[in-house]
């Protein structure tokens, strides 16, 4: 019917065109297969077909309109006529086709539902532009103001809230985005409401709107994932992302070290007694979450079954990207593999964000020494910053001394920034000091924390935010013990154009004189490696913390540890409506 019905509508339209090269224009006719409501049964062949028989095939009013489009936009729209189809279950938007040819590879996904995370704004909003009209799944974000940002007002494929339908069932998939990201990201105009609040509104509408499972999918980190899931009412699952946290329900292994931060899913009971589950996939595309879960009738979790998978050696690789990579390959592995340097000790990372590394010290130490360099007068204090959020993982080899790759290089500073010399008084330097411990905590950790050269700490965290500096002394170039900060002091500061800027919080650095440097940490580090090698850098009590045991680690959410309806799923279950979930977190 719908090969009939596609295959009239070009026949009229090239029989009555009056233009020239007719046959050439490749008229293509397309109805989408919902406008069709019945078949034509017919006793015996052949036989007449009346006009009511074609009323109750199509029977809505409508007009036949000619729209040209580009083939990409073509193959978007003939993607999303069979995104939401299944065995069970036939969606209205399945076109009916004349003039085309289309195979599907149902194997592959129609594509997946995608919140924004706080490193699509590394490049402002004209590098975010390019994703979100490229990306050809639909990306929801239900807590950005944009009403200072008119690129991104009526931009397409950006929502705060989607609709799916798995086997005839609807399911709303709402996206949230911290709202830290105005200090974490390159400087631009877009605002950020309370995640709960915004939440809270897509959650009614949809509501009202007849959707009974709802899902909020996110970049805000665990604790307000936690936090989401107990004060968002009638959310049935909460995915999240930013705190790269990794949840199981086991004790870590050789073959899985990470150290797991709750179980899988996490269970948050809200004050009406619903338990919503709330889940993370770890970083770097480590881990695929898998999630399966059983709804009652009225849209509530019955069952639920889950685990993070391992994407070791004995997963298949898809052929496809496989293709794709090999073709840069060879450049990769050109660059990643160039040796630049040697170290005698593991160097941490991966600490960075909670207290003093060593791998915090061997990068600024590197930008003080290239620093020194640039400049004939050294000052008689020179300190260099770096938060711990900029440092991306650890270097560790069995052998010792070990190989430093460029490779290694890119994975540990992959936001390499151009450095500046910032003058500060010793009150501003000391506020950026408390603010470096203001949001301290082993869980979910921030990346503001700072590592230092030439500057030494001591942090009684069981004090008040802002309250919390002990001692603060300065390495003078020219004296032989540090001296406590001083108020009325000049101090000169080396750090990254960022936090000159006021990210991650910053703010103290807007308004501060500059002198912007001709080179970035990746200069130094690798100038570093060059003289130094092989490195050893070690811990020198630049940063002491005292009290840590006093900081709040338990989230505020009423967590359920009573996982009774945790099951082994099986699937020949016909009881109730099951849906899949696999979600792959990246940093």
């Amino acid at each position: 019917m719908g090969n009939l019905i596609t295959d009239a509508i070009v026949y009229q339209y090239v029989s009555e065109f009056k233009g020239k090269n007719q046959w050439t224009d490749a008229p293509i006719a397309i109805i989408q297969g919902g406008g069709i409501r019945s078949s034509i049964t017919l006793s015996g062949m052949p036989t007449t077909v009346t006009k009511g028989d074609l009323v109750g095939v199509l029977p809505f009013k409508g007009f036949l309109v000619i729209v040209t489009m580009s083939g990409k936009i073509l193959i978007q729209m003939l993607e999303h006529a069979i995104e939401n189809l299944s065995d069970l279950d036939y969606p209205g938007e399945f076109l009916q086709v004349s003039g085309l040819k289309v195979t599907y590879d149902n194997r592959k996904k129609a594509g997946s539902k995608v919140s924004l995370g706080n490193h699509e704004f590394d490049e402002e909003v004209k590098g975010l532009i390019p994703f979100i009209r490229n990306l050809t799944s639909p990306i929801v974000t239900a807590n950005l103001k944009v009403n200072n940002v008119p690129e991104l007002m009526n931009i397409p494929n950006l929502y705060n809230s989607i609709v799916i339908i798995k086997n005839g069932v609807k399911i709303g998939i709402i996206g949230y985005l911290t709202p830290e990201t105005k200090f974490l990201a390159a400087k631009n105009n877009v605002e950020y409401e309370d995640e709960i609040l915004a939440l809270n509104r897509e959650v009614k509408k949809l509501k009202d709107n007849g959707i009974q499972i709802l899902i909020a999918l996110g970049h805000s980190g665990y604790l307000k994932d936690l936090e989401i899931a107990e004060k968002v009412d009638d959310l049935d699952l909460v995915i999240g992302g930013h705190s790269n946290t990794f949840l199981v329900n086991k004790n870590s292994t050789e073959e899985i070290p990470e150290y797991p931060q709750g179980p899988y899913p996490t269970l948050v009971q809200q004050k009406s007694g619903r338990n919503v589950l709330v889940v993370q996939a770890y970083a770097y595309t480590k881990y695929l979450g898998k999630l399966h879960l059983i709804f009652n009738g009225r849209g509530e979790i019955v069952k639920y079954d889950g685990y993070p998978i391992l994407l070791n050696k004995d997963i298949p690789q898809d052929p496809d990207v496989l293709e794709i990579v090999k073709r840069y390959q060879k450049d990769v592995d050109r660059i990643n593999n160039e040796v630049v340097g040697t170290s005698l000790v593991f160097l941490d990372g991966d600490s960075c964000r909670l207290r003093e590394c060593n791998m915090g010290n061997f990068i600024n130490d590197a930008i003080i020494n290239y620093t020194n360099k640039y400049f004939n007068n050294i000052p008689l204090y020179y300190i260099a910053i770096t938060q711990g959020g900029r440092i991306r993982t650890s270097i560790n080899h069995p052998e010792k001394p070990f190989n430093i790759t460029r490779g290694d290089l890119i994975t540990i500073v992959p936001y390499s920034d151009t450095l500046c010399v910032l003058t500060m008084n010793g009150i501003i330097f000391r506020q950026a000091l408390e603010h470096s411990v203001q949001a301290w905590r082993p869980v979910d950790t921030p990346g503001q924390f700072l590592q230092y050269s030439g500057v030494e700490v001591v942090y009684d965290l069981a004090q008040n935010a802002g309250s919390r500096i002990v001692r603060a002394t300065a390495v003078c170039s020219k004296c032989s013990e540090p001296s406590d900060l001083q108020d009325d002091y000049e101090y000169q500061v080396i750090t990254s154009i960022f936090i000159a800027n006021g990210g991650d919080g910053y703010t103290m650095f807007e308004k501060l004189a500059r002198d912007v440097l001709p080179f970035n940490e990746a200069e130094c580090i690798l100038n570093y490696l060059f003289e130094y090698s092989p490195i050893h850098p070690v811990l020198s009590d630049r940063i002491i913390i005292l009290n840590e045991n006093k900081v709040a680690t338990i989230p505020s959410a009423r967590i359920n540890s009573d996982p009774s309806n945790s099951v082994t799923i099986e699937f020949n279950t016909k009881m109730y409506l099951l849906v899949g979930i696999y979600c792959i977190l990246f940093v």
